[in-house]
């Protein structure tokens, strides 16, 4: 019966599921989502068990997103959409996640012996053997991707700092702690579900990232890939610090002079002054740290510029009303962000689910297959803007039919 009507495996409404689920998303912790359904729902359940119903329900979309995305790749799957958008825009870019992946080889007394450790970033005491133990964190790369329709606004007369061009409309999103492959496969089913197949012009707007530009030839090759304006900025202002020093009025003087050239679509000429600049430094030695004059200028002249040159004709898209910022994926991991990022936030990688109320794992935790995956799923729904999180719950808590 429980099955015919529509309701959850679990002992818990649709209605209380999407409630703790939706909590969980807008708390800042699963002990605060309690709270929240404590007080709206006069519903009383620990944070334990909000986190269980929230990990289980994004467990549940990052299943079916793998196997979709394992269907595209094998030519199973059909997308038929509906829109047909004037113009795509993907993006994709890299966020920071604490993770705790080590205790999985330690046995129970090595697990004991660090609670103290935890116990001051909690602000309680330890002494100061136990505080100069190396830090257990690891932080690890989250995958975020963002979709979106735009109506183009050419302004090709546009001065340094008036553009505008197109603005977002729906975004939609995808988020994972897999690896850049598989990722790159998630984004492109999620592209094809918001209309790729039948867009009138396909952009990719992301910052100069090998793995991003490879994501991007390999599983869009036919969207027109523009370099995001502000990193290449930043790289023409990195130049300048590293040919004249910081704060120097030559510094300052080259590169508003060199960002007007990159401005104005003068890539070629731009490189030739990198290349001498380079060239006056010296080449980087072996022992030169990573961010030194000689390997800043040695790298922007002959790797990032000449291998972004092709993405770089910012006149023309000024022409056009194309975006040149990736700022909509900056913002997204910032969003993804306030749920999953902070110095007190330690998550699993299918590893452990601590016995606390909190999203810390603790030296007693036990093995479980949640975590940060499954909570970037969810949020990915709740953060998408086409309606489908609306759609979901209904399709969630509709009954099934009899075969």
């Amino acid at each position: 019966m429980d099955w015919a009507l529509g309701l959850p495996d679990e002992d818990i409404s649709v209605g209380m599921l999407e409630r703790a689920c939706h909590a969980s998303m807008v708390a800042r912790s699963f002990a605060d989502a309690r709270k929240i359904t404590e007080v709206h729902d006069m519903v009383d359940i620990s944070a334990k068990r909000v986190r269980e119903l929230a990990e289980g329900e994004g467990r549940k979309l990052a299943e079916v997103r793998d196997r979709d995305a394992q269907a595209y790749e094998q030519h199973h799957l059909e997308i038929q959409p509906e829109q047909s958008p004037s113009l795509l825009v993907i993006c994709a870019d890299g966020g920071r996640v604490q993770t705790r992946t080590d205790f999985a080889e330690r046995g129970a007394k090595e697990r004991r012996e660090e609670a103290p450790a935890h116990a001051e970033r909690r602000g309680t005491d330890s002494t100061p053997q136990q505080q100069q133990e190396p830090s257990k964190e690891h932080w690890k790369e989250s995958k975020i991707g963002v979709v979106y329709d735009a109506v183009a606004k050419p302004q090709p007369a546009a001065a340094y700092g008036e553009y505008r061009g197109a603005e977002a409309k729906v975004k939609t999103y995808v988020a994972t702690m897999q690896p850049w492959e598989p990722f790159g496969w998630f984004l492109r089913v999620e592209t094809e579900k918001r209309g790729y197949a039948k867009a009138k012009t396909k952009l990719f707007l992301a910052d100069g990232a090998p793995h991003i530009r490879e994501l991007q030839k390999l599983h869009f090759p036919d969207a027109i890939f523009i370099l995001d304006w502000p990193h290449g900025a930043e790289h023409v202002a990195a130049s300048a610090k590293a040919a004249f020093g910081e704060g120097t009025e030559k510094a300052a003087r080259w590169y508003k002079e060199h960002r007007q050239m990159l401005w104005d679509g003068e890539v070629a000429e731009l490189i030739r002054d990198l290349e001498k600049l380079s060239a006056r430094l010296g080449m980087p030695r072996k022992d030169d740290p990573e961010g030194s004059p000689q390997r800043t200028l040695h790298q922007n002249a002959t790797s990032y510029f000449p291998n972004n040159k092709d993405a770089m004709d910012y006149p023309a898209y000024r022409a056009k009303g194309w975006p040149i910022g990736s700022g909509v994926v900056e913002a997204a991991v910032k969003q993804f962000g306030i749920r999953m990022k902070s110095s007190e936030k330690f998550w699993n990688l299918g590893g452990f689910e601590p016995d606390t109320d909190s999203d810390m794992d603790s030296p007693e935790a036990h093995q479980s297959p949640t975590g940060a995956e499954e909570m970037l799923a969810l949020r990915a729904l709740y953060l998408s803007e086409d309606g489908r999180c609306q759609r979901y719950w209904e399709e969630r808590g509709r009954p099934k039919k009899w075969t």
